[in-house]
């Protein structure tokens, strides 16, 4: 599937809990569950009432979405300051009769919905005025035609004729006529209208605007746009080649972020474009590192992530040292600010001038290559078994691999970057702290999706051995146990008596798994089946495991208190395992 068909598909009014995908996605500690589809976090939540929202702040520094009775305010302000008369004649509007004191209001003016709304107003009374008598009919029906063109779903025709959104839309179809003759202005002007559509959850609108954005952006870095050979000289509105980067990168970010609930694939192709221009990591490094997933084992693929973070020129430093790490973050935070804060047409701020002196978060999670690459390698993962919309059957299981592939890279350099001495600080976000173990989980997820139960195994394990369980009573003690419970089952169905042995190894040096009945039972057939203790397998297997599906269905509450199986799963759930242990052994 192409962009333009994945635009095409996306719903006109977004529905559903509000997200904001000019942000990072958040992220969270894995629920108790090791199934492929897990979300970290939907979105972030919405504003409260007392929390001024986008939209409020963009009313509020745009002159045309003012009120008339606001303009007027503070048109008096200006007079009894000692202004005088700030309204110059060539900038009076006869229609809707105001007065503007200088270009750039009167252009604000001109694009506004109510300026538009109001000439077609004028032009139809004098319609009516030049028919026969203007008749009360037309104006009867006039009051009863948008009654008769509403629908069932009268959210989205509201949010549809909202002046807001007109404008926003006028404004939109102006850019693109404005792309040919200054892609540098239409860049800046696409970048806020793009903000606005989201404000108001056209999802339709938003991704035309980001692809057409992007469109440009490209074109004027490689030079190729079709006013390139006039932009020798700077002009009003131009950007330069930094600002042209960063925005390039957050509106690849910002679209991979709308449209992978709808097309994972593509979705992944803009996470990997924003990744490649952000920090040069190319498709033939990643692709690299994904033979390796076949044909090599995790500490094989971690080492090889670690050597390559370590020489690559643009993440070198984020692995030497934490101090660098922090002064390229707030050196990127304030040309990232510079790209997104440029002006419209017709302001008095030129796109330069807006440049911070100091940034107010110095550590934005957009520019953390920590964040971008957990954010990416979560939302493939959790759809990484949904096929495009436009695939076959021959090809879905094609992407499916390739997408789940790609994601296991991205998790392990993730886990690489924070093991680091400067990822360890770059890692904690501004949601939530993501640590290793609810990385190592993830990768065993999608390596079991796979059909790679070893590998999945050998991620539990490299949890286990970086959190060992201690002998105090504690949930997070019990979750470490109940990974390398899963982590042995995986083993023994995969045959891998090495990784058996390194689970064992590790539930034993714990202290408490003594006090669970069906850690002891399962490690002990573990061990039987290491050693080939046929008598054993044989005659003493099937009554325990017939005593530990007693236990679950029938069992008080204090007898399952001693089963980790139970606390961890339903009962379907927990006999279903025991099913399949009795499989494997007997």
């Amino acid at each position: 599937m192409n962009p333009e068909e994945c635009i095409a598909a996306l719903p006109r009014i977004e529905k559903g809990d509000s997200r904001d995908i000019f942000s990072p996605i958040p992220t969270r500690p894995e629920p108790y569950s090791l199934d492929l589809v897990q979300e970290y976090a939907r979105f972030s939540a919405p504003p409260t009432k007392d929390q001024p929202t986008a939209s409020s702040k963009q009313h509020e520094s745009s002159p045309s979405q003012r009120t008339p009775q606001q303009q007027q305010q503070q048109q008096g302000q200006l007079s009894q300051k000692g202004g005088g008369n700030t309204s110059d004649p060539r900038y009076n509007c006869t229609v809707c009769k105001k007065s503007f004191g200088s270009e750039a209001t009167w252009n604000n003016h001109q694009m506004s919905a109510k300026h538009i709304a109001a000439v077609k107003d004028a032009e139809k009374s004098k319609k009516n005025t030049n028919a026969k008598g203007g008749s009360k009919s037309g104006s009867t029906k006039k009051g009863k035609q948008p009654q008769r063109q509403r629908t069932k779903d009268a959210e989205d025709d509201q949010e549809q004729v909202s002046p807001e959104v007109t404008e926003a839309l006028m404004s939109f179809r102006k850019v693109e006529k404005l792309v040919k003759e200054n892609p540098g202005m239409a860049a800046s002007v696409l970048w806020k209208i793009a903000k606005a559509l989201w404000t108001y959850r056209q999802s339709l609108e938003t991704a035309r605007a980001l692809f057409l954005l992007i469109q440009v952006l490209n074109d004027l870095q490689s030079g190729t746009g079709p006013a390139s050979d006039t932009q020798s000289l700077p002009t009003p509105g131009s950007l330069s080649p930094t600002q042209i980067s960063m925005t390039l990168y957050l509106s690849r970010l910002a679209f991979a972020r709308l449209i992978v609930y709808h097309s994972p694939s593509v979705a992944l192709h803009f996470y990997l474009d924003a990744i490649q221009g952000r920090w040069h990591i190319g498709p033939s490094d990643l692709q690299a590192l994904c033979d390796l997933i076949s044909t090599g084992s995790v500490p094989q693929l971690l080492d090889r992530c670690k050597d390559f973070l370590e020489t690559h020129p643009k993440t070198e430093k984020l692995m030497a040292s934490s101090s660098s790490s922090s002064t390229t973050t707030t050196t990127t935070t304030t040309v990232a600010a510079a790209a997104t804060t440029a002006s419209i047409p017709g302001s008095s701020t030129s796109s330069t001038s807006s440049v911070p002196t100091a940034a107010k978060k110095p550590t934005d999670p957009n520019l953390k290559l920590l964040t971008v690459l957990l954010e990416a390698a979560s939302m493939i993962s959790q759809h990484s078994s949904r096929p495009s919309l436009s695939s076959t059957p021959s090809t879905a299981a094609q992407e499916n691999r390739s997408r789940a592939e790609t994601s296991l890279t991205l998790f392990s350099m993730a886990l690489v970057l924070r093991q680091g001495a400067g990822g360890a600080k770059d890692g904690n976000t501004d949601d939530a702290k993501v640590d290793d173990a609810a990385i190592l989980r993830s990768m065993a997820s999608v390596y079991k999706h796979l059909s790679m139960s070893s590998s999945a195994a050998a991620c539990l394990i490299r949890l286990g051995e970086l959190s060992r369980p201690q002998d105090d009573k504690d949930d997070k003690d019990d979750r470490v146990l109940w990974d390398l419970f899963q982590a042995l089952l995986w083993a023994m169905e995969a045959g891998d008596f090495v990784r058996m042995q390194g689970a064992i190894r590790l539930v034993q040096s714990s202290g408490r798994w003594n006090q669970y009945q069906d850690i002891k039972d399962i490690v002990n057939i573990a061990n039987a089946v290491i050693s080939q203790d046929n008598e054993y397998l044989y005659n003493g297997v099937a009554h325990v495991l017939d005593h530990l599906s007693l236990l679950i269905e029938a069992g008080s509450d204090d007898d399952k208190s001693h089963l980790l199986l139970c606390r961890y799963n339903t009962s379907s759930a927990s006999i279903d395992i025991i099913r399949r242990v009795k499989r494997l052994v007997t």
